[in-house]
């Protein structure tokens, strides 16, 4: 089971595949293609955006209206083109390496996995949709709403982002919001006639640390700026300035909450002569953790505990496309991919040990959706 899965994740790690990488992206979806189908899946590539690479779904059920499950990986990295050659795909006795391997291309594998090794009178009984995804190391700016579209159709998903370090998954995800904030004022000499000038920068300083007041770590609000910019010369009332804020909250009343406060602050003059513009750069609503999603979790540890295993759960910060999915109503468990760490650097590794135990896990939850449903 290991070997084969190694060897799937070899072919696909080897192609370089950076969200922008379209070529690369559409070679990974290809490849990935004709491993599903090997399995008598049905599969196809989609154009989604041009500005996005192209997706990959996958069903067991080709004229299904409705899915007992969604399962969902990504197949962009952060990685530059040319970086599969540098430092291709290899493994140890514990742990697998190369761009991508552990996020998300170790989970795309895993779910190929999770199916292959799922017996065929289980398989017969569900109506599974896989997607994957070109450009969520991008905040999936360009395929929400395809991901959207067939998380509707969808009863439940799992996001096959990695797993922690430790093994934890994922319950749990914040809210968050970007945007930029661009002041502008009037330019005079500072030290001759600073009265004729409107000081932008200053007007920002102003807005950021009211902002800023309004963070709650202890609460899980967390409210970050950067990066900022303004002014062009030390003898110059600065007639430019601009920032960017991002914040995070648990819950999306309290995402709610704060963006209409910085609103009603961007809305307010900080300097006399200054205007404030407003862009949102991207916002993603959160992967709660409610009752429906609870009773998920619960028969998600029920079918872990069958093969072996007990889930440790966390609650995460980051963004993943479970932010996405589960923003239409669905219950989502995320970290069902393999565990590993350092990603999205050049020590990037996957443990070995957790392809197994993950796989089985993933078939024996779809074993117990099976029973239920009969």
């Amino acid at each position: 089971m290991i070997q084969e899965y190694l060897d799937d994740l070899r072919d696909v790690v080897n192609i370089d595949s950076q969200s922008c990488d379209l070529p690369g992206l559409r070679k990974v979806a290809e490849t990935l293609k004709a491993k599903f189908e090997a399995i008598g899946c049905t599969a196809r590539i989609e154009h989604v955006h041009d500005k996005a690479g192209d997706c990959l779904f996958v069903t067991n059920k080709p004229d299904a209206e409705h899915f007992d499950v969604m399962m969902d990986a990504h197949m962009d990295t952060v990685f530059a083109h040319g970086t599969a050659a540098e430092r291709p795909f290899s493994y140890d006795e514990a742990k697998a390496y190369g761009p991508g391997a552990l996020d998300c291309k170790g989970g795309c594998i895993m779910m190929l996995h999770v199916l292959k090794n799922t017996p065929k009178e289980v398989l017969d009984k569900l109506s599974i949709c896989i997607t994957c995804n070109s450009d969520e190391e991008i905040l999936t700016i360009y395929t929400t709403q395809w991901l959207q579209s067939y998380a509707k159709r969808s009863k439940c998903a799992l996001i096959f982002e990695p797993a922690r370090k430790n093994g934890e998954l994922v319950c749990a995800r914040k809210a968050a919001s970007s945007y930029e904030f661009t002041f502008r004022g009037k330019a005079a000499h500072a030290g001759v006639s600073p009265e004729l000038g409107s000081d932008a920068v200053m007007a920002m300083v102003k807005f950021i640390t009211a902002v800023k007041a309004l963070e709650d770590r202890p609460n899980g609000i967390v409210i970050n700026c950067s990066p900022v910019e303004g002014g062009k010369t030390p003898t110059t009332i600065a007639d430019f300035a601009r920032c960017q804020f991002r914040f995070f909250t648990w819950t999306n009343e309290d995402h709610d909450r704060i963006r209409d406060a910085i609103f009603d602050y961007a809305g307010r003059q900080w300097e006399p002569g200054v205007s404030i513009e407003t862009r949102l750069i991207n916002t993603a609503s959160a992967m709660t953790f409610n009752e429906e999603t609870a009773a998920f979790a619960k028969m998600l540890e029920e079918a872990a505990r069958r093969v072996g295993k007990e889930i440790q759960w966390i609650r995460a910060g980051g963004l993943s496309d479970g932010n996405r999915i589960s923003a239409v109503g669905i219950p989502t468990l995320d970290g069902l991919g393999p565990s590993g760490f350092n990603l999205h650097s050049d020590k990037e590794y996957l443990d070995l040990k957790s392809i197994e135990e993950h796989i089985k896990m993933g078939v024996s939850l779809l074993t117990m959706m099976a029973e239920r449903k009969a």
